[in-house]
């Protein structure tokens, strides 16, 4: 699960002038790989121990996405002046340059690969609003398009795998949990119609899946309604006349 943007108009930063940062664990959950809008993304011990080892081969990131079953590749998002928000892979170990995957003219974002690393899902408004994609990784050969009725672009967590890799977890425009049976075979890749199973008020704010099959989200905590005040006026008089 990758941490998303901070809520409203708050910008979290650190004391080295990094701002607006995103976050993802390594796949054996010792390190993170931390994306600065404003600085190179670093790897960082889990521990808080250690020194965070800075990927030279990096650029200016968007947002980190997710970190590769091998630990050897970062997927992750960068804004562009000429093709919006485009989808690209940085190797870990900082020797090899970002390599763009995904840059057409539309905005493509929150890349999620399957278990297997075979698949990459994401979003995207190519068709005049944003859906959820699904190509072969790394070929690209192919496409499919998994939603019909609109995704919502709003991070953090608007696409997950479960861990099995045989569902689609995303956010519909309403802020609903959706989920999509899919299945693949060979190059090929079939998904089922969206059906919402989690609507709270005020929808989900972000979402994981968990090792065990359960869903972690995040709901809006409703205003505690306070008990009814009851004002009594005149109470000596009614002890008198008791």
């Amino acid at each position: 699960m990758a941490a998303g943007y901070p809520a409203g108009n708050d910008f979290a930063c650190d004391l080295r002038g990094g701002c607006f940062p995103t976050a993802v664990w390594s796949p054996d959950g010792t390190q993170l790989a931390v994306a600065w809008v404003t600085r190179k993304t670093e790897i960082i011990p889990a521990s808080g121990s250690g020194t965070p080892r800075i990927l030279e081969n990096g650029v200016l990131l968007s947002q980190v996405s997710d970190w590769s079953r091998d630990g050897r590749t970062l997927v992750a998002n960068q804004q562009n002046s000429g093709t919006g928000m485009d989808v690209l892979t940085l190797d870990t170990s900082g020797m090899q340059p970002p390599t763009p995957i995904l840059h057409s003219q539309f905005d493509e974002m929150l890349p999620q690969l399957s278990p297997d690393g075979r698949w990459l899902a994401y979003i995207s408004n190519q068709s005049g609003r944003f859906e959820l994609y699904v190509v072969p990784f790394p070929g690209l050969n192919g496409r499919w398009q998994v939603s019909s009725s609109g995704i919502s672009p709003e991070v953090p967590s608007t696409v997950a795998w479960s861990r099995d890799g045989k569902q689609l977890y995303t956010r519909d425009t309403t802020g609903a949990l959706t989920v999509v049976d899919v299945q693949t075979q060979g190059g090929e890749f079939h998904a089922g119609v969206p059906r919402q199973i989690f609507s709270p008020p005020g929808g989900v704010s972000g979402f994981d899946t968990a090792p065990d099959g359960r869903i972690l989200a995040l709901v809006p905590v409703e205003a505690e309604m306070s008990p009814p005040i009851t004002l009594v006026m005149n109470w000596d008089a009614e002890l008198i006349k008791k």
